[in-house]
């Protein structure tokens, strides 16, 4: 297969630099980038949809919307924020990059939101003519958000109705155009969504303007760090400002960035809860009281639960195991297993036991907006809750 070129965004490399109120009709192109990601508001958009963007900008002039446009642009992408169309300006807006915005109604955040449950399936449409082994790419880059977060992914048949969708596509993809040399580009989670609310979500990459590859090679883009940046708009992150994290908008050839930043974690972790201790266990605390969940002795049986302030001890730390799409939930001092079973007519009981093949011992985790989870019992369905 013939070689494609990659060259992005070539009408912005043909704009000259240009100084406030200056007027060239080239700019045109700069303007209708600046719009596309969200910096300026579409023509004929309602007053405000980009707020403090002002007037709509005169087409072809550096006018006081596009120059607030451009020193947005600048402080986003740690260029110097001069407000014109110069040089720096020119080169960042001239690499490759992702096809989701980087603000929404003019409004930059971190997070958008989450998934209902931490529990997603995908599956794979065409892959591309430029490498073999893309979809294990992509199944890297699944895995290396899995490490970081308790959200299971399932790889399942296209025709299993999965919640993503991997595709190769060409650039004139009807759902979201990555003409222009935009790499690829995803949607967010259904509620937040920017393309589509619907089922499966995208993972469009782009197979007609961009050379694909396994690792770093020559005038290609490496699938696995593609991928890793969509996969987290999938999971709810928005662009970051922090050069080098893998949210950040813009993406090079001959090159990879497979390794989660601190940026990152920070961000996928407000969405999907705590990280994981060094030791392997998780501590649980409560949202209302900030007390951490605890088990001590009671009787031989049973184990109490409560929550007490935090303690330097194994009482108050747990393993979480994944057990198809359910968790099982283990203190570490004791070995045994957090279940709940019934005591009156309206609470359960929760206490630790010894294992037990049966559904009061799993649980299924439900994160919220506010970056906090919800544990609930397989069996009865009840929250656990702490009075």
């Amino acid at each position: 297969m013939a070689t494609k070129t990659i060259k992005a965004f070539p009408r912005v490399q043909a704009t000259p630099s240009l100084s406030k109120e200056q007027a060239e009709p080239p700019l045109a192109a700069v303007q209708q980038f600046l719009t596309r990601f969200g910096y300026l508001p579409s023509p004929g958009a309602r007053a405000g949809a980009v707020p403090g963007a002002g007037a709509a900008a005169a087409p072809g002039q550096l006018d006081d919307a596009t120059s607030r446009a451009l020193a947005l642009y600048q402080q986003r992408h740690a260029l110097p924020v001069t407000g014109v169309f110069d040089e720096p300006t020119r080169t960042q807006m001239s690499r490759h990059r992702c096809g989701m915005p980087d603000l929404v109604d003019g409004i930059a955040f971190a997070t958008r939101c989450a998934w209902p449950t931490p529990q997603l399936t995908f599956a794979f449409e065409d892959g591309t003519a430029d490498t073999a082994g893309e979809f294990g790419a992509v199944r890297a880059a699944f895995a290396t958000w899995a490490a970081a977060v308790p959200v299971l992914f399932t790889e399942v048949g296209r025709t299993q109705k999965p919640d993503v969708a991997i595709d190769w596509r060409p650039a004139d993809d009807p759902d979201h155009s990555m003409i222009g040399s935009v790499v690829a580009h995803s949607d967010f989670p259904p509620g937040c969504g920017v393309i589509s609310d619907t089922l499966p979500k995208p993972v469009h990459f782009d197979d007609s303007e961009n050379q694909w590859s396994i690792g770093a090679v020559p005038n290609a883009l490496d699938v696995e760090t593609v991928a890793l940046h969509e996969l987290g708009h999938i999971l709810g992150l928005q662009h970051s400002t922090v050069p080098g994290s893998v949210m950040f908008p813009t993406v090079d050839d001959n090159s990879t960035n497979r390794v989660l930043t601190q940026d990152d974690l920070l961000g996928i972790r407000q969405l999907y809860g705590t990280a994981v201790l060094a030791n392997g266990t998780y501590t649980v605390r409560q949202k209302s009281s900030g007390r951490f969940l605890d088990a001590h002795e009671i009787e031989p049986k049973d184990f109490a639960l409560v929550t007490r302030p935090e303690q330097d001890n194994d009482t108050q730390r747990w393993t979480l195991t994944q057990v198809g799409t359910v968790f099982v939930i283990r203190q570490k001092s004791s070995g045994r297993f957090l279940d709940a079973h019934e005591g009156s007519d309206d609470d359960f009981r929760i206490v630790t036991r010894t294992a037990e093949s049966n559904a009061t011992q799993k649980w299924v985790s439900m994160p919220d907006l506010g970056g906090s989870v919800t544990l609930r019992q397989l069996s009865n369905r009840r929250f656990m809750d702490a009075h």
